[in-house]
């Protein structure tokens, strides 16, 4: 399952393991972006790939700002990022970060990623 980007880039399923001890399971790296605010990112995402093994990091276009109201009062305010690919697949990768999570949640609704989330499942049952 395959979807092009807005850079016209193919854009693969991406699993995020977080520090909720799941594994999400998103359409592709612009989906995480939208449901994971840069401020949650910073600290939640503990790793990422594409469901063949791609590493995934995050990129930041702005980083998250932290300042001080009248000295007393801390203000953060969102920065932004995107997920990028960040090295060479590993076809382990995946099964690895659902061996470290508690479960995998499936962040959308599309058949193919239903699939996607089946065929990882029957993977993990297996091994």
């Amino acid at each position: 399952m395959d979807t092009k980007g807005a850079k016209g880039m193919t854009m693969r399923p991406l699993l995020i393991l977080s520090d909720d001890s799941c594994v999400y399971l998103y359409d592709h790296a612009d989906a995480v972006v939208v449901d994971i605010e840069a401020l949650d990112a910073e600290s939640c995402i503990l790793s990422a790939c594409d469901v063949d093994g791609v590493p995934h990091r995050i990129e930041w276009v702005e980083p998250n700002r932290s300042t001080k109201v009248f000295g007393l009062f801390k203000w953060v305010t969102n920065g932004s990022y995107r997920l990028v690919p960040d090295g060479p697949p590993d076809s382990e990768a995946p099964n690895r970060l659902l061996e470290r999570a508690g479960q995998l949640v499936v962040r959308g609704n599309s058949p193919g990623l239903a699939m996607v989330a089946e065929r990882l499942r029957a993977a993990r049952r297996s091994n």
